[in-house]
């Protein structure tokens, strides 16, 4: 009896488009302008950085650029030889002085673009030492969404059949509101990991995992990317929001024997048990 195919899975939503901003430059939390979940627009400043060694040393290399630009004259004037000498000094004093002011305006975060600032404990870094690298906040566009989730190996070998699968969406707070959308992508191998501890048993999710390493599948699982569009609503608000847990359904415009369809489940359970089974 043909019946139409149709398999599902778990996911979890985050922007489509964000910048997670590191501290390029170390140095004192001086002043924090926004908060966790505010609208910014591109150029707007988040947060100040203040370093007394940095400013220190650009007052000392201007001193001294100036210095080397009065000699560079006078050697002008008296004998040729000596401003050329000096011209060396001079070249080598403009560039460390627009390194280092190039340091300076790293430490004033900027907005990369228009979006949201995701960054609960923002407000906690008031005063605190910053060193290169450390990660200060993100900033997240959320009028596209993409939902992360993974399939085994029998259901993402679906994903190449000739008819491309419709993917039908319930996002977690909101599972009466079914959003479709074709914009779907497989990446081509076998992920180690999980994209979301969520997605686990442990996290209540319905993939096995190694009892040893909760965050590796015990069945090889392959990341499908699902893209949506996230509409504002009559708030003005987006109507979802990055880490909300999404269940999606796939329809392929096929129809397939429901022994078929019950083989290859039998065969998924099987394989998962005979994997869990090395660990008992």
């Amino acid at each position: 009896i043909p019946f139409w195919v149709h398999y599902q899975g778990q996911g979890v939503t985050e922007a489509l488009h964000r910048d997670v901003l590191h501290a390029e430059v170390p140095g004192f939390v001086q002043e924090v302008r926004v908060d966790d979940g505010q609208h910014v627009t591109k150029g707007q400043v988040i947060l100040v950085c203040r370093d007394a060694d940095l400013n220190a040393a650009i007052s000392q290399t201007r001193s001294d650029l100036r210095r080397w630009q009065l000699a560079e004259m006078q050697g002008r004037v008296a004998d040729p030889s000596r401003g050329n000498s000096a011209d060396a000094a001079v070249s080598a004093l403009q560039k460390q002085l627009a390194d280092e002011l190039r340091r300076q305006r790293a430490l004033t975060i900027t907005a990369p673009y228009d979006g949201v600032v995701v960054a609960p404990n923002i407000r906690d870094l008031q005063g605190k030492y910053v060193q290169r690298g450390d990660e200060l906040a993100m900033v997240a566009q959320t009028n596209k969404l993409l939902i992360r989730l993974v399939l085994d190996q029998s259901d993402a070998e679906l994903l190449s059949l000739p008819t491309w699968p419709t993917a039908q969406i319930r996002l977690a707070g909101d599972v009466g509101n079914v959003i479709k959308t074709k914009d779907i992508r497989i990446l081509p191998s076998a992920q180690p990991d999980l994209p979301h501890p969520s997605l686990s048993y442990l996290g209540g999710g319905d993939v096995q995992t190694d009892p040893q390493n909760p965050t590796k599948p015990l069945v090889k699982q392959f990341e499908v990317w699902v893209t949506v569009n996230n509409e504002k609503g009559p708030d003005g608000q987006p109507e979802f929001y990055p880490g909300q847990k999404a269940y999606v359904r796939f329809w392929l415009d096929q129809k397939h024997a429901l022994f078929w369809q019950w083989s290859r489940r039998l065969m998924q359970l099987i394989e998962a048990k005979s994997q869990n089974s090395k660990w008992i």
